[in-house]
């Protein structure tokens, strides 16, 4: 038992006075002489016996009534260690988008927050965040309204991350009880585990929806199919022998209605022929009533734009002209001796094929081009200058050339990491038909080899902006010509040259972008959604400016790319689709936290804990009872 004012109990030892004066007493006994003696003897030990057990039951029954006083006015109680201990609250509550499944008729986020407040004790003061905002050292009337519009948000805190905030929020007192209550559906990207986080008490809240079945629109992606685009759509989540109806909007306008057949343990499709000629702001619809955030699919498709590749050639370049078409990319060729160096700073891409030497205007022209973001391809001759190509490449990279080395060898080693290569192939191959080369330039100086051969020398070596090739295209001495490898290589080296806008970017990616505009000072590219508006971090070039997307924008939709009050483009973006399959983590049989099957029994069992038992009413009570067992003694013992 404890006691809130138990310096109070040094009253007990007032208890020494009754038992003084029932001891002392100072009453002294008169003689009176009688006549009958042996009656008088009788007579006075039977008064001396009752006299007696009266004065011990009133001495009992005082100290009793004393006693239970003193306990009263010290108030008694009884609580557990944590009653008695300072109490720190912080609350995670998972706004994901995975918390749009619904519990009934609402939302696992309309029904964490309505729980929440309903149950939260009144004047409690406590931290709470979500994974996007915090509110620190707070009342609920505080933040009552901002958690009745919470929104859901594509961010999901991992574990980890959920800890590291939380401590953030706790004070550093060691003398305080720190309580984390989590309130989510641990979804396993969640990645919670078993393992407890220390000196802090957690609670965890698992939250399921009724249903955990979900269609989501996944990705797309544009077939060219004798001159007319097809849109393939791609879903997940539709049941086998089930249909979901597709609906396709240019803006606002219905253009094109389908259905997605399911089918087991896959990926479903379906395809819409896209009539329109102008560009397309795009937005696919799935009818779906589970997670709503993946049941819309943006994209836009920009006409006009190409990108820009010059040849310098002096050889065979028909290899050229079938891998850079005229549907994404502008392409021209010319001799060394019909070149219009004036022309470079136009392009995106400059191929210098089989070259012997490089006149010093040009080298100027290509340093400078490179030098405000434009990209080079180098295809040697099978007859280099060497002096005139160290100037070139000591120019270009700090590379040199230390001379022709003639040794037939294998192109045999393609590195698939390598930003050329990566996602071109499904998987690593490695008996492929390897081309062959009669001779090559030893290279010297650092950069990244994308193909080797089979001596370990690099056969295509990359720069920021710079690739080379060891080796000439001539027939006479190479066949990579001939070989699947040249399309995918120098394809890819025009797409990167110049980022032309994808049907669409995922949100939360470091997306870039290339833009055929320059600007001027104090000028810049915004990007424009209804009221919305983004700024993109941005870089301006001599013909282009490139637009980086690691910041942003946060809302999935279709923005304008304005420069001032011009739009020059669309751009789509669409959240990740992680959270699109429901799979969560059984977080009941976890032993380091303390599991609660709802929001309000979690704070019933908190409210419990917290509980003090008062005693001092009983105590009063019995000090009464005493008082009255006092005044029958003295009425009714003789």
């Amino acid at each position: 038992m404890q006691f809130k004012y138990p310096e109070l109990l040094w009253g007990l030892l007032l208890l020494i006075i009754p038992i003084l004066i029932h001891l002392f007493q100072l009453r002294k006994f008169k003689k009176t002489a009688f006549t009958n003696v042996a009656m008088l003897q009788k007579v006075q030990a039977n008064s001396r016996k009752s006299n007696l057990l009266k004065k011990w039951l009133l001495l009992v029954t005082r100290l009793l009534l004393l006693g239970c006083l003193v306990i009263a006015f010290a108030q008694p109680f009884l609580a557990n260690k944590k009653a008695m201990t300072t109490q720190e609250i912080v609350v995670y509550i998972d706004n994901s988008f995975s918390m749009q499944a619904k519990d009934g008729s609402i939302s696992l986020l309309e029904k964490a927050v309505q729980e929440f407040i309903q149950n939260l004790p009144e004047k409690a003061s406590f931290s709470l965040f979500t994974n996007t905002d915090t509110y620190k050292n707070v009342r609920l009337d505080a933040v009552e309204n901002q958690l009745l519009q919470l929104s859901h948000t594509a961010k999901q805190l991992t574990k980890n991350e959920i800890k590291i905030k939380a401590n953030s929020l706790f004070t550093t007192s060691k003398t305080t009880l720190k309580q984390l209550l989590v309130f989510s559906d641990f979804q396993n990207r969640l990645k919670w585990n078993n393992d407890s986080i220390p000196n802090v008490e957690t609670y965890l809240v698992p939250l399921r929806p009724e249903y955990t079945t979900n269609y989501s629109l996944d990705s797309l992606y544009l077939i060219d199919n004798a001159g007319q685009k097809d849109l393939k759509i791609l879903a997940s989540g539709i049941p086998e022998n089930e249909n979901a109806p597709v609906s396709l909007y240019n803006k606002d306008k219905l253009i094109a209605k389908t259905a997605i057949s399911g089918v087991r343990d896959g990926i479903a499709e379906t395809t819409i022929t896209l009539t329109e000629k102008d560009a397309i702001s795009g937005k696919l619809v799935l009818d779906d009533n589970g997670l709503q955030y993946d049941n819309q699919f943006y994209f836009s498709i920009n006409v006009g734009q190409k990108i820009k590749v010059l040849s310098l050639s002096e050889g065979t370049d028909d290899f050229l002209n079938r891998i850079y078409t005229n549907d994404e990319f502008d392409f021209n060729k010319q001799s060394l001796a019909q070149a219009n160096y004036s022309a470079i700073a136009e392009q995106h891409l400059i191929i210098l094929n089989n070259l012997e030497q490089f006149p010093d205007n040009l080298i100027i022209a290509l340093k400078s081009f490179k030098d405000n973001g434009g990209s080079i391809v180098l295809i040697p001759s099978v007859t280099p200058n060497i002096s005139s190509y160290n100037r070139l490449l000591s120019s270009l990279g700090n590379l040199s050339v230390s001379g022709i080395i003639n040794s037939e060898q294998q192109i045999n080693t393609i590195v698939f990491e390598h930003p050329i290569y990566k996602n071109v192939f499904s998987r690593n191959v490695s008996n492929f038909d390897a081309p062959t080369l009669q001779n090559y330039i030893d290279i010297k100086g650092s950069g990244s080899a994308a193909l080797k051969l089979n001596n370990g020398k690099p056969f295509l070596l990359t720069q920021p902006q710079l690739y080379i090739f060891t080796a000439s295209f001539e027939p006479i001495n190479n066949n990579f010509t001939n070989s699947p490898l040249i399309v995918p290589s120098l394809y890819n080296m025009g797409l990167q040259s110049f980022k032309l806008p994808p049907l669409y970017f995922k949100i939360g990616t470091n997306a870039k972008l290339d833009v055929p505009y320059t600007l001027e000072e104090n000028s810049i590219l915004s990007l424009q959604k209804s009221e919305a508006e983004f700024i993109p971090l941005q870089q301006v070039y001599a013909n282009f400016t490139s637009l980086d997307f690691k910041n942003g924008p946060e809302e999935s939709g279709t923005y304008t790319i304005k420069k001032e009050e011009e739009d020059i483009g669309l751009l789509s973006f669409n959240y990740a689709r992680q959270e699109s399959k429901l799979n969560y983590t059984n977080v009941s049989n976890f032993k380091a936290f303390s599991i609660a099957e709802s929001i309000p029994n979690l704070f019933y069992n908190l409210e419990q804990d917290r509980n003090i038992v008062s005693y001092w009413k009983w105590f009063v009570i019995f000090a009464l009872v005493f008082a009255l067992l006092e005044i029958l003694i003295q009425k009714f013992i003789k």
